[in-house]
């Protein structure tokens, strides 16, 4: 019988522990090496002169085209342009210098009026009048429901 009072002492025993495993042991840890990091002076080049250019037409007959120079002095002055087959064309002349970028777009674009945000001259025929768009209605917003997790 004393037997039989031991071996059910130990089931439950065994029985009340917890059915999940526990935190593991930490493995050894080691610091990791600093870094050696390396200052090495970059050497700083003056700016070179460049000067390149190209003009396209695709499929649709959209001609587009892009022409650009700099001297050693980091000045820069160029265009870029576009005209669609349907002969909307935007035309911009730039420069890039000390003083600043500086730009002045020549187009026949709709929307577009002669006005000067940036610096940038704007040269093309007045809008057309607006039409006032009636307010859309608010959208309201919807939360999800909250989600519980699993307690442990």
């Amino acid at each position: 019988m004393y037997k039989v009072a031991v071996i059910a002492s130990v089931a439950v025993v065994g029985w009340a522990l917890p059915h999940a495993y526990g935190p593991g042991v930490a493995p050894l840890a080691y610091a990791a090496a600093a870094p050696v990091v390396a200052k090495i002076a970059e050497p700083v080049y003056p700016p070179q002169p460049y000067s390149f250019g190209y003009e396209t037409v695709d499929e649709y007959g959209t001609k587009s085209a892009r022409h650009e120079e700099s001297d050693g002095h980091n000045n820069k002055k160029g265009s870029y342009s576009f005209t669609d087959a349907h002969g909307i064309s935007r035309r911009v002349d730039y420069v890039a210098d000390a003083a600043g970028f500086r730009a002045t777009v020549n187009t026949n674009e709709p929307g577009t009026a002669p006005s000067a945000p940036a610096a940038v001259l704007f040269n093309a025929p007045a809008p057309l009048k607006k039409v006032a768009v009636a307010a859309a209605a608010p959208i309201a917003a919807y939360a999800h429901a909250p989600a519980y997790g699993h307690h442990y």
